[in-house]
């Protein structure tokens, strides 16, 4: 997977907590893959 910049992980954000369901699957893989490297 490959990383995300600052400000797509707040456009993402935003997506999920407007119930964008694609989003919030994204997201929550992006912190379950990548929590290590940084991102949370």
């Amino acid at each position: 997977m490959k990383k995300l910049t600052k400000a797509a992980l707040t456009r993402l954000t935003k997506k999920a907590l407007n119930d964008d369901a694609d989003a919030q699957f994204v997201l929550a893989n992006v912190y379950r893959y990548q929590a290590a490297d940084g991102v949370c």
